[in-house]
């Protein structure tokens, strides 16, 4: 039997235990619908590019700007139509009042926060246009999301573990294969291309290394060394949007970066599950903690409750704020963050909403990445 077909919750006609319980299966299996019928339309999009394009390359046309690219060069060449982020997350905003200012949030480092996370709706970021464009050039990771959504159960996301990971990726990250030969190569062509073409870095070596880095480190099989890499790509990714301050052109990196995780999903949900790894290592020393309201963690909460696909993430959040601004422990709190990064990017149902919460992130200074790089490379992170 296939593997897919035996993972997950098994379906049954056992009557939900509580009323609660009945709400929250129903609202699961209308959303996995609604992501159904989504890529539907891009699948049908797919198939209008494709004819489109059978036809230029029979009338030998030739255009500067390929046609997936058009979406995202867009807000370079005309004044953007809808708020800028600079708008979006300005001071208006963290001036808005929520009704649990005053509350207490405690909870424990080691084994995470999804109590509530059960109850929220669990998705990948809904793909645009120009990722539906990218099909054209068969850059699709090599299981297609219609084969994702249509093979799995409805009830999946309640076996998903503590860490988010799932059991598969947890046995991948235990081989000694690298990233290259359990999935085949990264996909990052049309990233180039588009970050190139973007006026901030065409004469900057950001976008190259950044990508150049995490082709690299996907052919690693020494799993500390992806670790390590880790550090350095949030180096040069820092480097890189202080050089970028065009809210339109960070706009373009982050709509990239949607499309990026998309078509090499296999390899970014690999590079997580080694993240978690490493914070879980980390946390041996870390004990529970309640988050101390401060000037910047109010600033940071505010600002991520207003998201709209947050609505259900307080216990992330508020976890997010104690790792950014409370933990003694920079190699922790920077391998835990990025075990949040990847729910609460999960949680994000819009590209808007994704968008909004890198440009949040991207507003923070984490602590110094140079001195953690030294600290966690003297460092053994292999598995016992």
């Amino acid at each position: 039997m296939n593997e897919t077909e035996t993972r997950g919750r098994k379906k049954t006609n056992i009557q939900p235990a509580s009323k609660k319980q009945a709400q929250v299966r129903a609202a699961q299996r209308a959303f996995q619908d609604r992501k159904r019928l989504h890529v539907e339309r891009l699948e049908r999009r797919v198939q209008e590019l494709e004819a489109e394009n059978a036809a230029l390359s029979l009338a030998n046309k030739s255009a500067n700007t390929p046609a997936f690219c058009a979406n995202c060069l867009a807000p370079i060449h005309a004044v953007p139509t809808q708020p800028s982020l600079e708008q979006m997350l300005g001071s208006n905003l963290l001036q808005s009042p929520l009704a649990s200012d005053n509350m207490a949030y405690a909870f424990n480092h080691v084994v995470g926060m999804d109590s509530e996370l059960e109850t929220s709706f669990m998705s990948n970021p809904l793909l645009k246009s120009a990722s539906a464009e990218l099909s054209v050039f068969s850059l699709s990771s090599p299981e297609s999301v219609t084969h994702t959504l249509t093979t799995s159960n409805p009830d999946d996301w309640l076996e998903q573990d503590s860490n988010g990971i799932n059991e598969q990726q947890t046995r991948d990250s235990t081989t000694d294969k690298s990233a290259v030969e359990m999935f085949g190569p990264v996909h990052t062509e049309f990233a180039r291309y588009i970050l190139n073409t973007i006026p901030s870095l065409r004469n900057s070596t950001y976008a190259r290394q950044l990508l150049d880095l995490f082709e690299e480190q996907a052919s690693y099989r020494d799993k500390a060394k992806v670790q390590r890499s880790m550090i350095i790509f949030m180096q040069i990714w820092a480097k890189m949007m202080e050089h970028c301050t065009d809210p339109a052109e960070r706009r373009i990196i982050y709509e990239v970066d949607e499309i990026f995780h998309e078509v090499n999903r296999d390899h970014m949900r690999y590079y997580y599950a080694l993240g978690a790894k490493a914070a879980e290592k980390f946390a041996k020393s870390q004990t529970g903690s309640v988050l101390k309201h401060t000037a910047e963690s109010e600033s940071l909460r505010r600002t991520l409750h207003l998201i709209p696909s947050f609505q259900n993430a307080g216990n992330l959040i508020d976890e997010l704020c104690v790792v950014y601004f409370q933990s003694s422990d920079p190699k922790w709190s920077f391998f835990r963050a990025g075990v949040l990064f990847e729910k609460l990017q999960d949680m994000c149902t819009t590209s808007e909403d994704r968008a909004t919460f890198l440009a949040v992130l991207d507003n923070l200074k984490f602590q110094d990445l140079d001195r953690l790089h030294e600290a966690v490379s003297e460092m053994a992170l292999e598995d016992k």
